[in-house]
């Protein structure tokens, strides 16, 4: 096949160019935000930490306090200051039981049970006893009681029962699940002071908890307070104080940290990078669990050829993925295992854009004469921009294609009759790195939407659930993805990125996904040495 690459390229320019023009912005900040100087501009102080002084965060009005029954993500973040959970993820996003109420844990041989060794002679924030059949409370609390759109439902969902003997509580599962950590880190509540469901609406907005910060003062729809608690088992926290001001909206809490009304926005919004270099602020950027990918209808023959899904994977241009298209925003990952976890293998050998090959493959098949129907969703731009990148090159190479940019409701109902060849998809995996949902046989007609059936892909699924130490899951989980580069069920394209804006008045810095995970090191800058304001 003779025809001109450079021809392509100018096309995908093109694209991009008049995507770009048209692209929405999602951030609806104010215009007159100062442009401040560069940060690198500034010599670098030293800061000596004081105990004392007051940090300004944002969310939105809650519903409730109570952070089993909370479905807000920006409450879900405050109540993390307030209360501990039972398990943690470290900096390699590996499950720990976390120390502040767990001295360790012990899965069953069968992974059909956990066993969480409690800690003695830890209190909750009114100075009770925190035990055991708190924890179990909290979990049959989320099992039973909570909401279909609480924060932690879904955690609990392979959980069948709870076991108190002595300090230990035994967590009972529906089927093995060697990675059930990843799922337990839902907050612990006391039993006595939530037992009753039909507790008062003043006691659901006035928690006890066990972390850091304790309830100070709360004014409906204005400001919530906390104080350093003192029987937090953590280090005394340097900050003393954290007021939490009622805001309407994400754009609001961009605005508030961007202005120094406030000291730390979580933003995740598209757009986000323009304001990162900003003087003023300090970026801790975060890959999140959504996860871009284009998957294939494995029910339709034509997709069930190799040589079809490597044409494909040879015509995405990886190499303007992040930048060009994402802005910045994103990671690339072959898989669907996200590069910030332990299990990521990062010796992956991923597909590059080659459309000298995708051709030379082209011209293998049995016949020219292909029509692939393609879906996307127009409410993502970035996938819309690839999906007409990804049609350009295909169609240059001698696919008839149909582009389907769709609104969500229709995408998800075609998608649900099979009635697509590709699709341009996303996932917001859970905690928990399972791919059965997705890539497992069982699964065909409920959540694999692929339709994809592999035995060798069954199998590699159950050696993860066999695994029973890190090496033997480390070991399952790069074999997993060493079997999707090569069989291609998917093409991974990336994993977002999010991040936490700090002000410049707050030192300290996130040093895992959980943001305020380390916040008793945090301090507010009273004093500097060296820099601008250097003595």
């Amino acid at each position: 096949m003779k025809k001109s690459v450079i021809y392509v390229i100018l096309l995908i320019f093109i694209i991009l160019l008049l995507s770009s023009c048209n692209d929405n912005d999602d951030m609806d900040v104010i215009d007159d935000i100062e442009q401040y100087e560069d940060a690198a501009d500034i010599p670098e102080p030293i800061m000596v930490p004081d105990f004392g002084g007051t940090m300004v965060l944002s969310m939105r009005n809650p519903k409730t306090l109570n952070p089993l029954l909370n479905e807000d993500e920006t409450v879900d973040r405050v109540l993390s200051l307030i209360f501990e959970k039972l398990f943690i993820l470290d900096s390699s996003n590996r499950p720990l039981a976390n120390p502040a109420l767990a001295y360790g844990y012990t899965l069953s041989a069968d992974a059909r049970s956990i066993t969480v060794h409690m800690r003695d002679n830890i209190f909750w924030a009114d100075g009770t006893r925190i035990t055991a059949n708190d924890a179990a409370f909290s979990i049959d609390f989320l099992r039973t009681n909570a909401p279909a759109n609480a924060i932690y439902r879904r955690n609990v969902a392979g959980i069948t029962s709870t076991t108190v003997t002595g300090g230990d509580i035994r967590i009972n599962l529906s089927q093995p699940n060697p990675y059930i950590g990843y799922l337990l880190g839902i907050p612990i509540v006391p039993q006595a002071f939530y037992r009753n469901i039909s507790n008062t609406h003043a006691r659901q907005m006035n928690p006890v908890g066990s972390g850091p910060f304790a309830v100070s003062d709360f004014i409906q729809g204005r400001e919530l307070v906390l104080a350093a608690s003192p029987f937090s088992v953590r280090e005394p926290a340097f900050i003393q104080t954290i007021e939490v001001r009622i805001l309407d909206s994400d754009s609001q809490d961009l605005n508030a940290v961007l202005n120094g009304a406030t000291d730390a926005a979580y933003v995740f919004n598209r757009g986000w990078s323009r304001y990162a270099n900003r003087a003023n602020i300090r970026a801790a950027e975060f890959v999140s669990r959504q996860f871009d990918f284009i998957g294939f209808n494995f029910s339709r023959t034509i997709m069930n050829s190799s040589y079809i899904r490597s044409i494909i994977a040879h015509s995405i241009p990886y190499n303007i993925l992040i930048n060009q298209i994402y802005s910045g925003e994103a990671v690339l990952s072959p898989t669907p295992v996200s590069p910030a976890y332990l299990l990521y293998n990062d010796s992956l050998t991923h597909y590059e854009f080659d459309l000298e090959r995708a051709a030379e493959l082209f011209d293998e098949l049995d016949t020219d004469d292909i029509t692939l129907q393609i879906l996307v969703n127009v409410e993502s731009p970035e996938r819309v921009r690839i999906a007409d990148i990804l049609t350009a090159n295909l169609e240059w190479l001698g696919f008839a294609i149909e582009l389907y940019v769709l609104p969500a409701n229709e995408f998800v109902e075609r998608l649900n009759n099979g009635a697509f060849d590709i699709f341009l998809g996303s996932y917001n995996l859970s905690p928990d790195p399972d791919l059965r949902f997705m890539l497992h046989s069982t699964n065909v007609g409920n959540t694999n939407i692929l339709r994809y059936r592999d035995a060798v892909m069954d199998r590699f699924l159950q050696d993860v659930i066999n695994a029973r130490t890190e090496e033997s899951m480390l070991n399952a989980y790069h074999t997993i993805q060493n079997y999707i580069i090569d069989e291609l069920p998917l093409i991974g394209l990336v994993f977002h990125t999010s991040a936490l804006f700090l002000g410049n008045r707050v030192q300290g810095f996130p040093d895992t996904n959980n943001i305020f995970s380390n916040i008793e090191d945090w301090y507010i800058k009273t004093r500097e040495i060296g820099g601008r304001h250097g003595y």
